[in-house]
């Protein structure tokens, strides 16, 4: 049989020219259409769970907010095993599954048994819960120079922004760079000249420096979420806080009481590139993800920004 469809194909020429014409252009059909990649985007059978809490010891973390998380999380099904690492401010926390477990219903699951804990401490970040997802640095640029480290930090988070919009950029983070901090340094001597206490402070700073929910709009074209915006996040808004209002009909604002300072999270961080500071931007594999056409459109963002 086989030596018969060899002598069709040996008397049939022009056939066997239009094969291979129509797997040469499907082939480079294919090739154009074809995804790019060094190694792709994995979904790992784990879920993490990430907490911060602003100048807390590990004890502190490991005692306040990592038995906690591990209690409420105990008797889920389909969990192999746990590890958790406790740091100065922050918490890890990482639930294996057992295979064959539905991840995403874990995680679902997960995020409500965490929503409902009501005994964290009350300065700690709403913990974050997610899958793990296996990500690969495709792309890494350094922005370094002899500038303040502010600049650094700005320039690198604008990169991040722009490129965060080309194709394959959706996952592009910033590696190196100290989280703003506003720092509040109050007098005792203005405390008394103006009549209040540490305590007054502190209360107006925490009252007043929030995001409120103000319910949903619903409309033809979607669901709309209103929020109040009021949180500070700059030594300017932190000043204007009024802390209370005097028997004149004056006020008393943060800035009046305390020096304000915009700055760092105090923590050390040591980046060199060329013996000048550096701040890493990486563009991470997306979930469909050509490194060709990222790559072009990554040095086309890099020049304009150059410019």
């Amino acid at each position: 049989m086989m030596s018969g469809v060899v002598a069709w194909w040996a008397r049939n020429p022009v056939a066997g020219n239009l094969m291979m014409i129509a797997c040469v252009i499907f082939g480079l059909m294919s090739y154009f259409q074809m995804e790019k990649e060094f190694w792709p985007a994995g979904r790992g059978d784990a879920v993490s769970i990430n907490a911060v809490w602003p100048g807390a010891s590990p004890e502190d973390m490991e005692s306040q907010v990592i038995v906690r998380l591990e209690e409420a999380t105990a008797d889920l099904d389909g969990i192999d095993w746990v590890r958790s690492r406790a740091g100065e401010g922050f918490v890890w926390v990482r639930l294996l599954t057992k295979p064959g477990t539905d991840v995403n219903a874990l995680t679902a699951e997960v995020k409500t048994r965490i929503d409902g804990i009501s005994t964290l401490p009350p300065g700690l970040e709403p913990p974050l819960v997610a899958r793990e997802v296996g990500r690969n640095w495709s792309l890494i640029m350094s922005v370094h120079g002899a500038a303040p480290e502010k600049t650094l930090r700005e320039t690198a988070m604008r990169l991040r922004d722009r490129l965060s919009l080309v194709d394959g950029g959706a996952n592009t983070i910033v590696v190196g760079a100290r989280r703003p901090e506003v720092s509040i340094e109050v007098s005792e001597e203005a405390l008394r000249r103006f009549g209040v206490t540490f305590d007054d402070v502190s209360r107006a700073v925490k009252s007043t420096s929030l995001n409120v929910s103000s319910g949903r709009v619903r409309t033809g074209d979607g669901d709309y979420q209103l929020r109040a915006r009021n949180l500070a996040d700059s030594s300017f808004d932190f000043g204007a806080i009024i802390v209370r209002e005097t028997a004149e009909g004056g006020v008393v604002r943060v800035r009046d009481v305390a020096k304000v300072v915009d700055g760092f999270e105090d923590r050390n961080v040591y980046n060199r590139l060329d013996n000048d500071a550096s701040i890493l931007v990486s563009v991470q594999t997306a979930d469909r993800f050509n490194i060709w056409k990222t790559s072009e459109a990554t040095h086309k963002v890099i020049e304009e920004m150059r410019a």
